[in-house]
Formats: C-alpha cells, sequence, structure tokens
C-alpha cells in the first residue's frame, strides 16, 4: 500500500522521487509545446517515448506494460520483459499487475457516487454509518477527513500484527480491528498523513449503506460501465497466467517470485489489480464527465488537506496540474499521472525491481511536454575516501521549512529528510551524488571559495531544490 521515499512533498507514497534535469545525457526536445499533440507530431513523439522506455528496460531492467495519450491520441501501449521469470509470457497493455494503493481513487469514485446519490454525508462523522466504532474517532472524523488523509487514523501497514498476517485472508471488520482502538495521531483535520486505514473505512461504509459487498460496488458503478475488463480483485492472482508474476531481488541481487498477499488484506485500499489500457479508460470516464458530474470531479481533483484531493496527489511539477496516485506490494508497482489541463495520460504497471516508475512516467510526460528530460544512461558510482565524504556531512535547511541530514556509511552517504526513512546516495564525480534506488534524482554540492561545502541542490524532472548547509 506504499510509503513515501525521498522529497517533493513525498507527493506519489508508493513512488515520490522524480526525474532529474541533468546537464549531460539529454533527450532535447527544444520548445515546451502544448501535451495535445497535432497529427504530425504524433509518430515522432510516440518513437521517442519508445526509444526511451527501450533504452530503460536496457539500462535500469525495466519490465512492465506503460502506456501514454495525449487527448484522444494514443501515443504508445507496450510491454517490455517477460511476465513469468522463465521468458516463456511475453508482456502486453493488456497484461494484469496489482496495482496496490491505486485502488484508492476507485473508492474515491465510489464514495463520492453515494454521496451524490444522498446514501452518505462527506461531512458526518464515520459513527453516523459505523454505530461500534469507537470514540474519539466515531464523533469527530467524517467521511471528508477519511476521503483526503486527514483524520488522524494511524497507518494499517504499520501495524506488526497486521504484517505478520498479510497472506491471510482478511474481512473488512477483521483489518479495521487492528486500528480501531488506536489513539489518533493528531486532531482530526488539524492536518495530513497518508493512511490506507481511511480508505478500508470508506469500504466498509459503502457496504454497510448499501448491502452490497466493495467489491461488487466496484464491479457494478465503475468496471463494468466503463468496459474495464481487466479491472478486479483476484485471490488467485499468483497462480494465473493473464498476471505479470511479482518478482523480488534477493540478497545478492539474484531475482526470486514474490510471496503472494492475499487482496482483501487491502481491501478498498489496495486489493484491486488492472492493466495500463483500463487505467486509461478511468483516466478518460474522468475527464468526461461519465462516473460523476464535473462539479464532483472538479472537487475531488482540488487539494483537500494538501497534497490530497480526494483519492488523488495532486501537485504542478512546472506549472502543470498533475493529479495522480501509485501504489505497491511486494514484487508490484504502479503509477497512473494524470495531467489535466494538458490531456495526457502516462500509465506505467511495473513487476520487477527497477528506477522508480513516478520518475519513469515524469520523463514520459517531459517527452510530450517537449522538455528535457534525462536519457537513461548506465553510471558506475565512484569510490571516495572517508576522509572526502565527511566534508559532506551534516544538515542542510530546505527552502520550505524541511531539512536533509547526510552520514557517511560506508563509502556512500545517507540522507534522511526530516528525520524519514535513510536513503544511500553514490557518487558518481566529484560533489555530485545520485539516489541507489532512483538514478533519476541527484544532489549537486556547492563550494565556496575557500573549498567549503555551503550547500546542496536535488534535481529532478519539473524540480530543483536548494537546501542550505546548517552551520
Amino acid at each position: 500500500m506504499g510509503a513515501c521515499t525521498v522529497s517533493w512533498r513525498c507527493a506519489l507514497l508508493a513512488a515520490c522521487s522524480v526525474a532529474l534535469l541533468t546537464g549531460s545525457s539529454l533527450l532535447s526536445c527544444s520548445t515546451e509545446r502544448d501535451a495535445r499533440l497535432e497529427a504530425a507530431d504524433t509518430r515522432a513523439v510516440g518513437a521517442q517515448l519508445e526509444a526511451y522506455l527501450d533504452r530503460a528496460a536496457e539500462v535500469w531492467g525495466f519490465q512492465g506494460a506503460a502506456l501514454v495519450a495525449s487527448g484522444d491520441t494514443l501515443l504508445l501501449a507496450q510491454g517490455y520483459g517477460s511476465a513469468d521469470l522463465a521468458g516463456r509470457r511475453p508482456i502486453t497493455p493488456e497484461t494484469k499487475f496489482m496495482i496496490g494503493s491505486l485502488t484508492k481513487p476507485f473508492t474515491a469514485i465510489l464514495t463520492l457516487q453515494l454521496a451524490g446519490e444522498g446514501r452518505i454525508d462527506l461531512q458526518a462523522p464515520i459513527g453516523a454509518y459505523l454505530s461500534d466504532y469507537p470514540s474519539p474517532a466515531a464523533e469527530h472524523v467524517t467521511l471528508h477527513h477519511l476521503l483526503s488523509h486527514s483524520s488522524g487514523i494511524p497507518d494499517l501497514p504499520g501495524n506488526a500484527a497486521f504484517r505478520a498476517r498479510i497472506t491471510e485472508a482478511h474481512t473488512p471488520d477483521a483489518l479495521i480491528a487492528y486500528f480501531r482502538d488506536a489513539p489518533l495521531q493528531f486532531p482530526p483535520g488539524a492536518r495530513s498523513a497518508y493512511a490506507s486505514a481511511n480508505y478500508v473505512l470508506l469500504g466498509r461504509i459503502a457496504e454497510e449503506v448499501t448491502g452490497r459487498s466493495w467489491e461488487a460496488l466496484i464491479r457494478e458503478r465503475i468496471c463494468e460501465p466503463l468496459g474495464l475488463v481487466s479491472t478486479g480483485v483476484y485471490p488467485d492472482y499468483a497462480s494465473r497466467t493473464d498476471f505479470a508474476a511479482g518478482v523480488l531481488a534477493g540478497p545478492d541481487g539474484s531475482l526470486r517470485p514474490a510471496p503472494p498477499l492475499h487482496p482483501s488484506c487491502g481491501y478498498a485500499a489496495g486489493a484491486l489489480a488492472s492493466s495500463v489500457r483500463d487505467l486509461l479508460l478511468l483516466h478518460r470516464a474522468l475527464a468526461s464527465a461519465r462516473l460523476l458530474p464535473r462539479e464532483t470531479i472538479t472537487a475531488m481533483e482540488s487539494l483537500q488537506a494538501p497534497p490530497f484531493g480526494y483519492g488523488w496527489l495532486l501537485s504542478e511539477p512546472g506549472g502543470h496540474a498533475l493529479v495522480a496516485h501509485g501504489g505497491g506490494l511486494p514484487g508490484y508497482s504502479a503509477i497512473l499521472h494524470r495531467w489535466t489541463a494538458d490531456s495526457l495520460c502516462v500509465a506505467i504497471l511495473g513487476h520487477r525491481p527497477s528506477v522508480p516508475l513516478h520518475s519513469l512516467a515524469l520523463s514520459l510526460a517531459a517527452i510530450v511536454f517537449g522538455a528535457d528530460c534525462p536519457w537513461p544512461a548506465a553510471r558506475e558510482p565512484i569510490a571516495l575516501a572517508p576522509q572526502t565524504l565527511g566534508q559532506y556531512a551534516g544538515c542542510y535547511a530546505i527552502g520550505d521549512g524541511g531539512e536533509r541530514c547526510l552520514e557517511p556509511d560506508g563509502g556512500a552517504l545517507l540522507a534522511r529528510r526530516d528525520g524519514g526513512t535513510p536513503y544511500r546516495l553514490l557518487a558518481e564525480a566529484r560533489d555530485r551524488f545520485r539516489y541507489a534506488h532512483d538514478p533519476l534524482t541527484y544532489l549537486h554540492f556547492e563550494r565556496d571559495d575557500g573549498g567549503r561545502i555551503i550547500g546542496h541542490t536535488l534535481r529532478q524532472a519539473f524540480h530543483e531544490e536548494y537546501a542550505r548547509r546548517i552551520p
């Protein structure tokens, strides 16, 4: 169900780091253009997208399915690599993948449909629908808070008892039992914090007011009307030949099958599987207001508790409105980018360790927009002496009020933003490091006239972030 990575508001949680704008190895697209392409541009842009992903597969080991569409024009829809470790089944745009937390937008759509029918009230507390839910959340957490991740309810994947049983079937009430008695982390509405528990409760409320299972509601209200033939809940996904098999890397780098999880553990927050073609159909249905009234979609895609709307994470990379969500389960990753003002959709589904899909998706969007984007390249890290690494150690103040702290770790650096998860930085040149897990995110260090490190710039697609060294 996803956890945040390095920076940029931790915007996409399952794959939050974004692509780097470097000064070399750039795919050059000289002037920025509207994403709604003229017919003459379509073939050229499609060829660039295909060449980029071919290179990403070669250099970074990307395997999965990718789709890019500008308005009604399909620019790319292709599979890369094999759906199984034996290499017998090629991936296609119809191949199914588990999508993890990308389930949440489906649940948000369902919730807003029920609200539009008057069956629920987004400003009502959850106790109005779940009569046995304990105080104080029952009285003070509203459905609005759940949709916008501003409830204060702790995240479900952080529960050790839950993690120990993710291969077992769970009822919705069994999932709720893991967090229902936990104290709120903050007063509802005071701030936002991503929590899958919010969407578990929304699924359970939908069942309570309709008398139908969440799975049936998603099928009847979203999948069947839109013709989403691949999207659904598949408890037997690990044994199906129409799925890409989840793959993990072992400690020695060798690939092995990912242990299957029971989809019921994800429920309304992470149970679904889909294909890139189905995700395009979902995007187009929202763009044309097929599933919800236009004013409701506007509310869904507007900031409710930054950086969240209802079921989506919102940002403006390079001034372009991005409505997005990612997802991940062991062996799977997913991203859907909806550049709403530009009529651009980028969907990528993966099943092997490789570059983070959010970074890859942003590079594909940069190609369509005519912006520079980094060409995939294999770069070997260089070894730096401990005393050299020590020059970079310390904490750096970021302009948004955050802080990034660096410390030597063997022959590398560890970077930790605001006390969060540490990530390894590998040196590629003097004063230039890249994130080990994301070859598209760099730190470039700045020195004063005396040679002392005084700051660094994090460079990613559509984004640069300067951090000043704290004395």
